[in-house]
């Protein structure tokens, strides 16, 4: 998983900034920027007529990487991470593992919504066409288009596509946007201890995890609300 939708944005960021020392931060911004350029490459896939499978979204991940990693090199990015936030992230990570294994063998019935989602994210995968989901039939294209829920069901084909998992651990992509929401949250505050104690206090919140392991666009929402409010604060300490 981070290195579709963590990795990319994170040296594509560090290229452009040149000096690095909030990793946190860097993880957070490059999940984001990652789920971007994953939802992008897929429609690519999709246009070019390229299966949307685990070795294609590998090799197209690995030449990413590589390319924007020499140009870092060129560039002679400076690295210089705080204890306190390299910390923070290894939990992150470590958490993101436990959430993964626990909630891959829970079983589970799907809502309506969820089956929709699923059937839609599959259908990109096996015939190359994602129908939205939301939308009338006879429904116009524009109108589709804004209002299908592309974003979600790109993303969740881009997962399914990625790590080859069956149609029905979609579900799993949400404990990503948990992790995420936490870490983005513990950047809205400066002190060290009170940022940590956001974090395990967002992770431990029953809704939050209980969303978790739903195939809903709702966590990812609540990271981009969280996101953007962290980035609109930032703006105003600069």
């Amino acid at each position: 998983m981070p290195s579709l939708f963590v990795i990319p944005g994170a040296i594509l960021l560090a290229v452009l900034r040149r000096s690095i020392n909030n990793i946190a931060k860097l993880t957070v911004e490059g999940f984001f920027v990652s789920t971007i350029m994953s939802v992008m490459l897929t429609s690519i896939m999709l246009m070019l007529g390229l299966p949307l499978i685990p070795f294609n979204y590998s090799l197209a991940a690995l030449i990413i990487v590589l390319s924007l990693s020499i140009i870092a090199l060129i560039r002679k990015i400076e690295f210089k991470p705080i204890k306190s936030d390299t910390l923070l992230v290894i939990v992150a990570f470590l958490a993101y593992v436990a959430l993964i294994i626990y909630f891959s063998g829970l079983p589970r019935l799907f809502t309506p919504d969820e089956t929709s989602y699923i059937f839609s994210a599959r259908m990109g995968i096996l015939n190359g066409a994602v129908p939205p989901m939301g939308v009338r039939p006879d429904a116009n294209e524009i109108k589709a288009l804004f209002q299908g829920r592309y974003f979600w069901i790109y993303l969740l084909a881009s997962f399914i596509g990625f790590t080859g998992l069956p149609a029905y651990q979609a579900g799993l992509l949400g404990v990503s946007f948990l992790i995420m929401t936490a870490l983005a949250s513990s950047l809205l505050v400066e002190n060290k201890r009170v940022s940590t104690a956001v974090f395990v206090t967002v992770i431990l919140n029953p809704l939050l995890f209980s969303f978790s392991a739903l195939t809903l666009n709702d966590l990812a929402i609540s990271f981009y609300v969280v996101f953007a409010v962290s980035y609109f604060i930032s703006s105003f300490s600069k």
